[in-house]
């Protein structure tokens, strides 16, 4: 609950006048409860811990989206590695196959060349098959030069074809590296676009993290500022109630001394059974009930129990909860001296939280608290929330 939500908590008022009636029960003086129309201590610093509690949420889910986005991001910029990588890998393709086609290009003029050749050859051997032996024989100087430019004929023919079928092999082989490569070239180019892809989609998702953080930062900011005026009005409440105090001028809703009746265990507000809680306080600070009121000689609050069923445990349990075994009617008293300042509901924006409260400003400066008090049906604490038990009522 922010603050602003809690200003807006409904605080009755019942009496327009500080009126106290007492009445006789044995030996113990009764209150009327009172319900005070500004904020109570108990109110100011409920607010402070539940703004604290607010913006370690907001601090927390800050740091949750910070610690996705930063993880999203270290994806990413191994992604854009990969893409880079494969873009490089395209790259080397692409020269790859320029060459390949460069040599191509050039095997299939030399292939060209060597058909030329090979058909100028055949030519020219039919031409010599066209003489005969003994017209060859005559047209040569000897033997030796007959049988010389036969085997020359012979053998050029054979280089020929030799180099033909192997410039056609040549190209052959080219155009399946030609091939592979294109087919290798359209691999990378798919791999690229998925790695695109998820990057795409982790650049999305980053952006949305990205602000769900600054969203959750400007929470916490926010509720900052609430905390800063709650800690002030407390602060204020603090210094009204001390100065008060000093010029004799406190607004009490009646004097107390210890071991005085103020009223009944019960389960009021956001509670499961018949307890007390009981809290001190000094200033801001939420003390140990055990180790005061071993420490300064104080009176048990309620004397008929003292099983305490859950101990103080800082912010996690501001003060100490004394179980009645689900019995109902037993009594609570002042631990010590002092004025009542708080008597009434504690009223909140969820009204299941609201809760008959008493305040006592004791003589040494310290404030007992005493939460879930049983209304007795008293119709001016009809706004406090009861929580039946089946095995009580």
């Amino acid at each position: 609950m922010n603050i602003r939500e809690f200003a807006s908590a409904k605080i009755k008022t019942l009496s327009a006048a500080l009126l106290i009636t007492t009445l006789l029960v044995g030996s113990f003086t009764v209150f009327a409860p009172y319900i005070t129309t500004a904020q109570s201590v108990d109110e100011l610093e409920s607010q402070i811990s539940k703004l604290e509690q607010e913006i370690a949420q907001s601090e927390k889910e800050a740091d949750h989206f910070h610690a996705q986005a930063e993880t999203l991001q270290e994806a990413i910029d191994e992604l854009d590695d990969q893409i880079a990588e494969i873009e490089k890998q395209i790259e080397l393709t692409n020269l790859r196959l320029k060459d390949l086609e460069q040599e191509l290009e050039e095997t299939r003029i030399e292939l060209e060349r060597q058909k030329d050749t090979l058909a100028i050859s055949i030519r020219e051997h039919y031409k010599t098959g066209e003489v005969t032996t003994i017209e060859l024989i005559a047209s040569s100087d000897s033997f030796a030069e007959f049988f010389n430019q036969k085997d020359y004929l012979d053998q050029l023919r054979e280089s020929i074809l030799t180099s033909s079928q192997e410039v056609a092999r040549l190209e052959a082989e080219l155009e399946k590296q030609h091939s592979q490569q294109e087919a290798l070239l359209v691999t990378q180019k798919d791999q690229k676009k998925q790695q695109s892809d998820i990057k795409a989609s982790k650049e999305t998702l980053l952006k949305e993290y990205r602000g769900k953080e600054a969203e959750y930062k400007a929470r916490a900011g926010e509720l900052e500022k609430d905390k800063k005026e709650a800690d002030k009005a407390l602060n204020r409440r603090l210094a009204e109630i001390a100065a008060a105090q000093r010029n004799g001028t406190l607004v009490s809703l009646g004097r107390v001394q210890a071991g005085d009746f103020i009223g009944y265990v019960g389960n009021t507000g956001y509670s499961t059974s018949e307890h007390l809680h009981f809290e001190i306080v000094s200033g801001t600070t939420r003390l140990d009930p055990e180790l005061i009121i071993s420490s300064r000689g104080y009176t048990w609050p309620v004397p008929a129990r003292t099983r305490v069923t859950q101990s103080f445990k800082g912010a996690a349990h501001d003060g100490i909860d004394i179980g009645t075994q689900y019995a109902k009617g037993i009594p609570a008293v002042a631990v010590a001296n002092g004025e009542i300042i708080t008597n009434g509901c504690v009223y909140y924006t969820n009204p299941k939280y609201n809760n008959y409260t008493i305040e006592i400003l004791h003589d040494d400066g310290l404030i007992s608290r005493y939460v879930h008090l049983d209304t007795r049906g008293d119709s001016r604490l009809s706004g406090c929330s009861r929580n039946y038990d089946p095995r009580i009522y």
